[in-house]
């Protein structure tokens, strides 16, 4: 009897663990979702941003592409056009050609330096996407983990069942026979048996 009693107990206490772990389990998935809608917001962030780097490489594009205007080459006049700021005599160009070429220079350097930050973006877009995966798959495994606790607890609540109907059951036997018992005592005792005799039997 006292078996069955503790087996119902070590059940009681493997369905409370079983419970707290289905709980940890339960948190680890929050994180996990919380973890992936910041990826998905980082990775509409760096859509955008490459857009936007997209948007101006095809304005300094068409800037080089419209550059050249008409000028007389062969004058040596200053052909800089007006409102223009002031030039000092060291980097002032000495001809119309010189200050196309360092307008080339210039917008070249720009169309560089943005096509450069834009592969730069599409890398740390592409780190995002394969970190937002490898989130997904533990989430994924976390939700196998999780059914894998559910069916263990599943598993020993119908143990559980089965032992506190065995228990049940024992423990009406027993006391169906502990009343059998001490009716054929007071039958013995009222017959003349020796009471020496029914209590070395009672206490075999």
């Amino acid at each position: 009897m006292w078996n069955r009693i503790k087996a119902l107990c070590v059940k009681n206490r493997s369905i409370a663990t079983l419970k707290q772990s289905i709980a940890e389990k339960d948190k680890e998935l929050e994180d996990k979702d919380t973890e992936i809608a910041k990826k998905d917001r980082d990775l509409a962030k760096k859509d955008n941003r490459i857009a936007t780097l997209e948007a101006a490489i095809r304005g300094q594009l068409q800037q080089l592409e419209t550059l050249v205007d008409p000028v007389d080459l062969t004058s040596e006049e200053d052909n800089e056009p007006p409102n223009k700021r002031t030039r000092t005599e060291e980097d002032t160009p000495n001809s119309a050609l010189a200050f196309q070429h360092e307008q080339n220079q210039q917008y070249s350097q720009r169309l560089v330096k943005v096509k450069q930050e834009k592969s730069d973006a599409e890398t740390n877009l592409e780190n995002v996407r394969v970190e937002k995966q490898a989130v997904e798959s533990d989430l994924n495994n976390v939700r196998g983990e999780k059914q894998v606790v559910e069916a263990n607890l599943e598993e020993t609540r119908e143990e559980l069942e089965d032992a506190e109907e065995l228990a049940g059951q024992q423990a009406l036997f027993t006391d169906r026979w502990q009343s059998k018992y001490d009716d054929l005592k007071v039958l013995a005792i009222a017959a003349g048996v020796d009471g020496a005799a029914i209590a070395a039997i009672t206490n075999r």
